[in-house]
Formats: C-alpha cells, structure tokens, sequence
C-alpha cells in the first residue's frame, strides 16, 4: 500500500495531545523508521502531533534520544513493538525501555492492516525530582558520557516541561477511544491507498458504506473524481449503470441479513431503503424471487434440514 493521510486527522491529533497533557500521537504506515540522531536513515510516512521538528515535537523522549545509545535503543524498541502489531493485527500496550507507557493500534483497510496509531512517551507515575533523579541515573548508566552531571539541570527542566504524566486510567481510555476513531479514519476518507485504483477505492467505498444511503455525489467526493469519470467507470467494468451496480451490491448483502433472521422491513432499513416496497421490487427483479418469499423458503429449509 500507498497511503496518502489527510489534514483532518491534525487538529484531532492536536486536540486529543492538548487535552492529554502533551502527550505525543502519530498515525502511520508501517514500517517505520525515525530517528533524531542520525535523520538520514529516516522512512516515515505520518501524521503527528506534536510536528517532531517543531519546538513542541522537543519532548523529553525526544531530547534524550540526542544520546546516540539511547536513539539505537528507541529504534528497536520501535522496530519490534510495530512488527508485533503488524504480524498480529492486534493493538499493543506496553511499556518501552524507559519505562514509559506507549500503545500501538491497528488500522484496516477490508480487514488488511494498513496503518498504525501511536501514541505514548507517558510517565503514569506523577512528576517528582525524586523520579527525575532515579530516571537520569539510569540514563547515565546507559551512556556515561551523554547523560553527566552538568547536564542533570537541562534536563530536569525538559522533564518538568516536555514530559507527558497521566494516571494508568486516563492513558488507558484514550487508548480505547483511538481504537474506535480509527475505523472511523478510514470510513471518512482520511487514510487511503492512493496506490488503489478507482475501481478498487469503488469497491472499498461500497463495503465501508452499505449500510447507508449511498450516491454519486458521495462517491464523486470520496474519490476525488467527476460524475461522469464515475459513470464511465462503472460502466466500463460492470457493464451497468451506477444506481444498478450499488444496488446490485445491497440487495446481495440483503440475502445475507434475511437469513440472520432480520424480517424484510428491518433489512431493508438496515440498507438504507426507506421504501419497502421499492426495496422488494429490486429483490424480485435481482433473485426472481419477492424476499419474503425467499424468506418462508429459507425458514422452510432450516426446518427440513432439522428433521
């Protein structure tokens, strides 16, 4: 994949960072690589706020990775955290070699991972010199020379400043919370596979949206394309007009929903037809069969397959 992330997902990000202490977030496409210390070995492609080469991107973890030791140390971090998320699809909460809490969750485009949500550098604990001092010894411990003694008071006040502190619980609930607007990025257009074709973004926009009233217009802004782009496409591939392709794909889904025991009403609601009516007449002309006659029947072979 090629994923292009729009400019919507900033002010969120910056809302979300504001109101959660500064703590940093970032979306992206793995795999990832960046690093302070040596930027020419960088390969990122995100959305994050703080901007890491803004005065507010200076956090505390990011002032510490100044140390070549500890930058080599975050990437691997980094590195093996992203590869678990990615092998297993599932969002991982943990804390980093700093101890530090930090999340990495999951984004799907049709069920593929295609992207990740980051967010972390936070200090659960609350922001003591006592806990300042046993972190930066730790520091020195791991690279004498980066971390002295004359350097202990710059830090301290990148420490107080520029250092997220949440308690476990709130750090918790954003996790969960990013967790649900992440299928949302996707629904509205935020993240998408530029690397798709417009038949593939076609269909992935009918799969994330079936369940709602769906037209060209919608469709046209979705993919960035004209009306008549669209119409020639779909006729072009499927060979029938727009309305009769959308409709095609919903009333398919409407098979499905009757045999999870929805009634006709329900499912047709369910896919956005208002009408019942019209709703059935596009069953029968699609099934040649009305759906509550294709209802009774499956009812009928459930109960034959009983006996």
């Amino acid at each position: 994949m090629q994923l292009m992330f729009s400019t919507e997902l900033i002010p969120l990000l910056r809302d979300i960072s504001i109101q959660n202490d500064g703590m940093p977030l970032s979306v992206f496409e793995p795999p990832q690589r960046f690093s302070r210390y040596s930027p020419a070995i960088n390969f990122y492609n995100s959305v994050a706020w703080p901007p890491p080469d803004s005065d507010e991107g200076q956090t505390f973890c990011a002032m510490i990775q100044k140390s070549k030791v500890i930058d080599s140390t975050c990437l691997e971090c980094d590195k093996n955290t992203t590869d678990h998320c990615v092998n297993t699809g599932k969002k991982r909460i943990y804390r980093c070699h700093r101890g530090f809490r930090e999340a990495i969750i999951p984004i799907k485009i049709n069920h593929a991972l295609c992207a990740c949500i980051f967010l972390g550098q936070v200090s659960t604990e609350p922001k003591s010199e006592d806990h300042f001092r046993t972190l930066y010894e730790e520091l020195a411990k791991i690279d004498r020379e980066f971390f002295t003694k004359d350097r202990y008071a710059e830090y301290y006040n990148h420490y107080n400043n520029r250092l997220c502190a949440i308690s476990e619980k709130r750090f918790l609930a954003v996790c969960s919370m990013l967790e649900q607007l992440g299928e949302s990025f996707v629904r509205l257009g935020w993240i998408r596979d530029v690397k798709v074709g417009h038949q593939e973004l076609l269909e992935q926009y009918l799969s994330q949206h079936l369940y709602e009233r769906i037209s060209a217009e919608k469709v046209c802004r979705s993919l960035n394309i004209s009306r008549a782009t669209l119409y020639r496409l779909v006729k072009k591939e499927f060979g029938v007009g727009f309305n009769t392709y959308v409709n095609q794909h919903k009333i398919g889904v409407a098979k499905d929903l009757l045999k999870r025991g929805y009634n006709v009403k329900q499912t047709a609601l369910m896919l956005g037809y208002e009408d019942v009516g019209y709703f059935s007449r596009l069953f029968s002309e699609f099934h040649n069969v009305s759906p509550s006659e294709f209802l009774r029947l499956h009812e009928k072979t459930n109960l034959s397959e009983k006996q």
